[in-house]
Parts: structure tokens; sequence; C-alpha cells
């Protein structure tokens, strides 16, 4: 078994930051009340094609351009409009390639709200979601999310998104209460091709999830964990993720092994990441160890109803 140590560098780990439980709060309530939620739709929708806009890309190929073909389906008199006003490719704290996406959102609703409380902001390479978590580059916050506007203000705001590679990205903006309600779907073109997803084989997927690799690892605070990494495939009809699917556990000698929240030294992806129908992400899930020397039964079970999807006993030695 292979051992690792990871956090023990970090100035802080994003999950002791208060915006991160937010965030992870407010996606879990929004996907509960859109699952619940039917509403009519207006039949006077109408669908906006803006002219494409070029962009120099930063901190990566000096000279390189990067096209957005925008075909955005505008709800009429919906509650919020938004569009792109630029974006770029920007250089992360850890080397890594975040492409920053600059906002312009309205507030047409009755109330004052906050970009975060009103709208579901997705972007997606190769079916998977591009994470938002660990973004740090200058004049992008996490809390400019958070400041409410009264109706009728127009805002601008920078959202950062971890790149997977320089494939196009998909841009999806849905009201976060009904997802349904589609604000913006826009496609930006980075250079490097129409990636690995392919939208007109989803249908023949199956869910699946399987364990790739485990090994042991110590947190920031000295406690021995297991980073257990699953391959998850959608199989579902619609965009969904392993934490709104699943429940996963570890358990030595019949206890249950306590969770803990992945590191941002991670190398895979963060369970509540969503990916699209038929693709595949790996993500990685940690468990406080009893001890170091018991064998781990490892079972990941339906959110709902329990029914068994993987059950496995391994030695952790």
């Amino acid at each position: 078994m292979n051992i690792r140590k990871w956090g023990m560098h970090m100035k802080k780990p994003f999950y002791k930051k208060i915006w991160f439980w937010l965030v992870v709060l407010v996606i879990i309530g929004g996907a509960g009340a859109a699952a619940s939620k039917k509403k009519d739709k207006d039949e006077s929708e109408q669908t906006v094609v803006t002219e494409a806009t070029t962009e120099k890309i930063s901190n990566t190929t000096e000279g390189t351009t990067a096209k957005a073909t925008t075909e955005a389906t505008v709800i009429k008199d919906g509650k919020y409009a938004i569009s792109i006003n630029s974006y770029s490719v920007e250089e992360n704290y850890d080397g890594s390639e975040v492409l920053i996406i600059d906002y312009s959102w309205t507030n047409n609703s009755d109330k004052e709200t906050s970009f975060m409380l009103a709208l579901t902001d997705r972007v997606y390479q190769n079916g998977i979601q591009c994470s938002t978590i660990s973004v740090y580059v200058d004049d992008v916050s996490a809390g400019d999310q958070m400041l409410k506007i009264k109706p009728g203000v127009t805002n601008d705001i920078k959202i950062g998104y971890k790149l997977q590679d320089k494939t196009n990205v998909s841009v999806e903006v849905n009201d976060l209460y009904d997802s349904d309600d589609l604000y913006l779907k826009e496609t930006i073109d980075l250079g490097g091709g129409e990636g690995t997803y392919n939208e007109a084989s989803a249908s023949s997927a199956e869910t699946s999830v399987k364990i790739v690799d485990m090994f042991l690892s110590e947190n920031y605070s000295g406690e021995d964990v297991l980073i257990v990494k699953y391959e998850y495939t959608n199989g579902e009809k619609k965009v969904t993720a392993f934490s709104q699917e699943f429940r996963d556990a570890v358990y030595q000698n019949g206890v249950e092994c306590s969770s803990w929240t992945i590191s941002e030294d991670a190398d895979g992806e963060p369970s509540i990441l969503y990916i699209k129908p038929g693709a595949t992400i790996i993500v990685e899930e940690a468990y406080i160890l009893n001890d170091t020397t018991s064998d781990v039964e490892i079972e990941v079970k339906t959110l709902f109803g329990g029914k068994s999807i993987l059950s496995e006993k391994r030695s952790i030695n």
C-alpha cells in the first residue's frame, strides 16, 4: 500500500473556508429543490445568437486566441439575464490553467439576491464539470458571488474554473431552483478540439462504480487516512454527481471510518462535481482509519433506496 502525505504544507485547507461550505450547501439545497419543482415553460422563449468574440489567452501560449461561439437560450421576461463580457486563461497558484469568465448578470426579480442564491453556473470539459475549488487568481473572489444586488441592477462578476485540457468548454447557467430555466449556454473554443465526450452515444451508457486505486495517507493533523479513487459513469438521462447519487462508506471491524474532506493536493476530482449523461469521472474520497492494520470493507449504495452498487473487502497492508 502506497503512503502519501498531503495537506501538511497548506496555508489553509479549503474545507476550513466558510465560502466552500456555503457553496456546497447551496448546491445541495438547489439540487433538491430543482428535483421537486415542476414548472410550465413560457411558450414565448426566444433563441438569441450573439456575435462570436475573440479573447487573447493570458499566461499560456503568447499570440494565441480563443474563440467563443454563442448559442444562448434566453428566457423572455425571465427573473435574470446573464451574458459573458470576456474570458481569459490564466495560471493558477499551482501552475495549472484556469478559465476566468467575466459575467454580466441582471436581477429582474422583485427582490434583492446574489449570484450564488439565484443561479447555478457550470463549465464542462469532456462532459465533466470544471472545479471552482482551489482557484486563487488575482481579481477573482468567491465572496463576490455572495454580494446581493437589488431588482433592476446589473453587476459584473468573475469566476474561475480549473481546466482539464485545451478542449472546448461548455458554459451553462441555470436558475438555482429550477434547472429547466436555462439563462445561458455557450461554447468556448480553446483550440484543442471537441474533447472526448460524445453526447450521441450517452444514451447507451449504464451507471457503474468501481475502485481504481486506494492508498494510505496522512491529513494535516497527522491522522492516518485511506484515499479511495472511484471511477463513476453516469448512466442516468440527466446531469448528476457522485455525491447526488450515492453514499459511500468504509468500515473496519464493523465500525464505520469517519469521512474526511479531500485536500486540495488530491489529484482526483471532488465527488460534488456534476457530469453529463454517459460521461465518466475519477473521484477521490477519504476516510480516517480506526487503525492501520485491519482490513477495510468499502461500500457504495444508492443515496435513495440504499441499493448496493459496490461492496469489497480489501487489505491495507
